[in-house]
């Protein structure tokens, strides 16, 4: 078996061998596995588990339609990261106030907001429109989208609204 010089030369002089199970080294193992498990165990613990992200259309970036108005496209990339289905409630904040969003996709309306449902630790893309009347605007102003599920968790992204 594997043994120390040290020892082999004491158990030739008939003295009993030296093991040490706890070394230096061993505690600052044990003490980085520790810290690094806590530290995994609390970030796992409080992620979010909700997710947005947003990607403006490059082309066009605006449209003016016919009655004077300024529309944007955007992806939206919806995150639920739980395993249950929730309904998210996606609302815009706009550049100037009666900001409309629009979608083509299956969803609800509650006060001006979509309602899109996504299910379990799925992601859903959805294409939406963001439309405004042009009055007051600059070339281009910060937009922003906010999404929130039914129990309070919130996520938010800006991008910005292109106009003329």
């Amino acid at each position: 078996g594997y043994d120390t010089d040290i020892n082999i030369e004491r158990r030739e002089r008939g003295e009993p061998p030296i093991f040490r199970f706890v070394r230096p080294r061993t505690v600052v193992y044990v003490v980085l596995i520790v810290a690094v498990a806590a530290l995994m165990g609390w970030k796992l613990s409080t992620r979010a588990t909700l997710g947005l992200n947003v990607l403006h259309d490059r082309n066009p970036q605006y449209v003016i339609n016919s009655d004077g108005s300024v529309r944007n496209g955007y992806t939206i990339r919806l995150l639920n990261k739980v395993a249950e289905t929730r309904d998210l409630v996606l609302a815009v904040e706009g550049p100037t106030a009666g900001v409309r969003l629009d979608t083509a996709s299956p969803a609800g309306r509650r006060d001006g907001a979509l309602v899109l449902t996504v299910e379990p630790d799925q992601t859903r893309e959805v294409r939406v429109t963001v439309t405004t009347a042009p009055a007051g605007l600059a070339a281009s102003t910060d937009i922003r989208f906010s999404l929130r599920d039914g129990l309070g968790e919130t996520a938010v992204a800006k991008d910005f609204f292109k106009a003329p």
